[in-house]
């Protein structure tokens, strides 16, 4: 159950909605509706546009280091750092913001709704990152006592999480066949509905590690099993070790009842092995179990891995320009106004209207403006077009980008 969000810069509402909420408030009073839905579809396929261009080259960069190409990964340390400055730069656009590894070293795995500790085997990792938006103080349900008790905890959630990493070249072929994964390549993971205390369950390699008492409920009642079979079973084994050697010729002579000793520390070691086999199995079906959890607790929230989640973050860092542009004109239509009002006024409008603290990014929304002429500068004041002649700015550009790709091609 949401309590709160965090503000960053996520608007938590789709650009539909988001036209429509401004037309129904004061903000929208002199707008034409017709005009502005117009409006939100032009920067809508102008913003496509730029993006497409940076889905291209993210892809051309990405190709290199693809984990499910059949080739094998080539890409060099100048080619994985373009990789990761492009993903910085559309992450950012898309309201993501990075998260420090050191910090998620440090957090309370009980905050989480496994509330367990995950190992990570990272040695074979470089340059993991985690970035994030949509945070949320939350009430999660949690379940303790194997299941039988669940109890409400506080936590922060994430809306939305992507995870890359890439695998370093000399990784031992050994630690990659177990967990699957191709040296030089980067794992993209992106998904959603992710705790805070929870967030190391991302990585390919996690496995919920075995609580204490959980340890002790194992190892105490095979303590005082297992040591008063294995003082029983020592001299068992002398016995069968004395009737192999004599049956073989090798010291001693075979008795009359030497079979029948040697057959009962047969059966002894029988009962041994057997305790042992059940301890193990004990063992295993716990561990396959939180294995499962850690599963479904990341990986159903799954959004789209490797190449795949390319398409929606560059979609996500379209959407979000594009309310962020959408919002900074209708506030400026209804008031011209300063960078720092401006900013105030959105975000106190959007925890009105949706019930989010946001960071709004002014900055990012009126280069956007200023780039398609929407906008003009007097003084410190920021000033916007009438409707009518912003769309005709709108059409002007789109005409140059056509234009201009056109020329491309045939060049």
């Amino acid at each position: 159950m949401p309590l709160s969000r965090i503000p960053d810069g996520f608007i938590p509402t789709t650009r539909p909605d988001l036209v429509q909420a401004l037309l129904s408030s004061d903000i929208g009073t002199g707008l034409d509706p017709d005009a502005f839905a117009q409006l939100s579809h032009w920067l809508a396929r102008l913003t496509h546009i730029e993006f497409f261009e940076i889905r291209e080259r993210l892809k051309t960069l990405y190709r290199p280091f693809d984990p499910d190409r059949m080739a094998a990964a080539s890409g060099d340390g100048a080619d994985l750092s373009a990789l990761l400055d492009s993903l910085d730069t559309v992450m950012t656009a898309a309201n993501y913001r990075p998260l420090a590894i050191e910090d998620l070293e440090q957090v309370d795995h009980r905050r989480g709704r496994l509330g367990a500790r995950i190992q990570v085997s990272d040695e074979m990792f470089d340059n993991v990152r985690f970035y994030a938006r949509g945070r949320t103080r939350s009430r999660i349900t949690v379940k303790t006592w194997f299941g039988l008790r669940k109890r409400e905890i506080e936590a922060i959630t994430y809306d939305q999480v992507l995870f890359a990493a890439h695998i370093k070249p000399d990784t031992p072929k050994k630690l990659l066949d177990r967990w699957r994964l191709r040296p030089g390549a980067v794992y993209l993971k992106h998904f959603g509905d992710i705790a805070r205390g929870d967030l190391q369950t991302l990585y390919p390699t996690a496995r919920m590690a075995m609580p204490v008492h959980y340890q002790l409920m194992m190892g105490i009642p095979a303590l005082f099993a297992g040591v008063p079979l294995l003082l029983k079973i020592i001299p068992q084994i002398t016995i069968l070790l004395v009737f192999i050697m004599a049956y073989f010729g090798i010291s001693g002579t075979l008795e009359d009842d030497s079979l029948k000793k040697a057959l009962a520390a047969a059966a002894g070691l029988g009962a041994l092995g057997g305790f042992l086999g059940r301890q193990w199995t004990t063992y295993d079906r716990y561990d396959l179990r939180n294995q499962k959890e850690v599963i479904e607790n990341a990986y159903y929230n799954k959004l789209g891995s490797n190449r795949g989640a390319f398409d929606t973050l560059i979609s996500a860092a379209e959407e979000a320009e594009v309310k962020e542009a959408l919002l900074a004109y209708a506030f400026l239509r209804s008031d011209s106004s300063s960078a720092e009002r401006l900013t105030q006024d959105v975000e106190a409008w959007v925890l009105t209207h949706f019930g989010a603290e946001i960071a709004f990014d002014t900055q990012d929304a009126l280069d956007l403006l200023a780039r398609l002429g929407l906008t003009r500068h007097q003084e410190a004041i920021v000033v916007a077009s009438s409707l009518e002649d912003a769309l005709k700015s709108c059409k002007i550009h789109w005409r140059k980008e056509a234009d201009r790709i056109s020329g491309s091609l045939i060049a």
